[in-house]
């Protein structure tokens, strides 16, 4: 995991696998200035998934791993945040359990946890909110899933990822609820 966009915010562990890779499979919210912590012989190769934008193929970044290992080569598959959260990484592991592939996993610092913090609001507040709740805003048939519209009832406070193109809907639905007075940061 290569944290939520700082490069400081990259745990050590993270920086010296990259510093020992010879081919680096990075998404595209990784920070550029994280590739320079790469081996300087190390091939980079984006495989970023940006919502709206022609995306790299699963079953490419899988054909990627399965020749880099068959060449030998010590692999770094480097995504933004902590994989393990809206990640694919358990796609990823599994593929490479299927191929025999050994691997360690690096978790990240989540940007569902720390971008909050560094715009100094608190996920949890004793008077306000005593949970945090992590979801993605669109399911797979593409409305609100229905954990968000449970979660939007609740009195948590409410970690969104990928929401922005929702954002009317999950007000709509604050809305509807009473809680028009729900306070709302976009990062």
């Amino acid at each position: 995991g290569a944290g939520p966009g700082d490069p400081e915010l990259m745990t050590l562990k993270g920086a010296r696998a990259l510093s020992k890779a010879q081919l680096v499979l990075y998404d595209s919210l990784v920070h550029r200035d994280v590739l320079d912590l790469a081996h300087p012989e190390a091939k980079l190769i984006c495989v970023g998934k940006r919502a709206g934008q022609t995306s790299t193929p699963q079953e490419l970044i899988h054909d990627w791993i399965d020749r880099g290992t068959q060449q030998g080569l010590r692999i770094v598959r480097l995504k933004g945040g902590d994989p393990m959260v809206f990640g694919r990484a358990g796609e990823e592991l599994a593929f490479a359990d299927q191929i025999g592939l050994s691997w360690t996993y690096v978790p990240g610092i989540s940007c569902g946890t720390s971008l909050a913090g560094l715009a100094g609001i608190p996920l949890t507040l004793r008077s306000v909110a005593s949970s945090a709740w992590l979801g993605t805003a669109t399911g797979q048939d593409g409305r609100l899933t229905s954990d968000l519209m449970h979660a939007l009832g609740t009195s948590s406070t409410l970690v969104v990822f990928m929401g922005r193109r929702r954002l009317k809907d999950i007000a709509e639905r604050l809305i509807h609820l009473d809680k028009s007075d729900t306070p709302i940061a976009v990062i």
